[in-house]
Formats: C-alpha cells, structure tokens, sequence
C-alpha cells in the first residue's frame, strides 16, 4: 500500500514523524530510504535531534547530509533496545522456589514462570545466563485479556 503512494507524499508523511519514527521508516525498504533521502526532509528530522545547530545541512550536498543523519542515529542510539543483564542473585537457582521449569530436548535451553515472567536461559554454560526475560499480560483488560 506504501509503495504506491506518491513520492512527494511520503515526503509529506515523513515530515511529521519523529526521529525515532523516522529512523524506523527508513529502514523499511528501498522505496522508503530513497524518499527520506530529500533535503528538506533530512534538514527537518536533522532539527529535530538534539544536537548541535545544523543551520549548514540545508547547504550542504545529499551525501554529508545523510552521513551526518546516519552518525546522529548512531550517536543518539535511534533504534536500539537495551537488553538487561540478570544480576547475581537473580540466577536460576534463587528462583525455582515457586518457578516452573521447562527444559529443551537437547538440555541447552530452560524456560522458567515464576511471578508472572517468563525468563528464556541458556544453559550450555556451566552458570546458566538469561537470555530474555517478559512478563505475561494474561489479566483480564478492558480490551481482553490474554498472552
């Protein structure tokens, strides 16, 4: 459906994202890069990161312009997500008290649910490390509930 819009609308469109939006466009496929690439767009979500006063971008060719987005995104972490570590006395151990506990096959993974969180370890180590962690929004909403 994107694809058949028009350039300038997409241009239109991006104008009004955000910069983490608008990083997140630009990596949905070629069509969308190609239109994020133009000046005023880039000069505008270039305003719109915090960073020094880039009053020179509107003059200056589409390659330093895009460069100089890319290392904003970079330096800003535009699409990153923070995995946290398990602390120590977070490990499998301490909570099997009230945990399930699920192994894989070949005993290299376990799944734990204790308290409404589901942790993903690996356990081909000796200490098994935590792979990801979510907790289950199984409570009944206004909405509906369910995983």
């Amino acid at each position: 459906m994107a694809l058949t819009l028009p350039l300038e609308l997409q241009q239109q469109i991006f104008s009004y994202l955000d910069p983490w939006s608008f990083y997140a466009s630009r990596n949905v496929c070629r069509y969308w890069k190609h239109a994020s690439r133009d000046a005023v767009t880039l000069a505008n979500q270039l305003g719109q990161l915090p960073i020094e006063p880039t009053t020179w971008v509107k003059k200056a060719d589409s390659k330093r312009r895009e460069s100089v987005y890319d290392e904003a995104a970079r330096a800003l972490m535009l699409g990153m997500r923070i995995k946290a570590s398990a602390s120590a006395d977070d490990s499998l151990s301490t909570r099997l008290d009230k945990t399930k506990l699920a192994l894989s096959k070949d005993g290299k993974r376990a799944v734990s649910l204790h308290d409404r969180t589901i942790t993903h370890y690996d356990t081909t180590t000796p200490e098994p490390t935590v792979i990801s962690t979510r907790p289950i929004n199984d409570l009944p909403t206004a909405i509906g509930g369910g995983p």
